[in-house]
């Protein structure tokens, strides 16, 4: 029988985080590339990209007019 993979997502009004269910059956967090277990949920558009997480937060008050955060409020 093959094992279905299971991938949680929460998209948080603060943070995000993903996980998934390990060999044993338990839950576990997938670190983002930065190997936090959770995401803050800022988005930056800067020109052509679009900044997410950490590096989005740490520029939230210098570009201000280029945030999005608390979306879910």
């Amino acid at each position: 029988m093959t094992r279905r993979k299971v991938v949680g997502i929460d998209l948080g009004t603060t943070f995000c985080a993903v996980a998934h269910i390990d060999a044993y059956g338990k839950p576990q967090i997938i670190p983002n590339s930065e190997s936090e277990r959770i995401t803050p949920s800022v988005i930056l558009f800067d020109g052509a990209s679009v900044i997410v997480g950490t590096l989005a937060k740490n520029n939230s008050v210098a570009e201000a007019e280029r945030i999005v955060d608390f979306v879910k409020r």
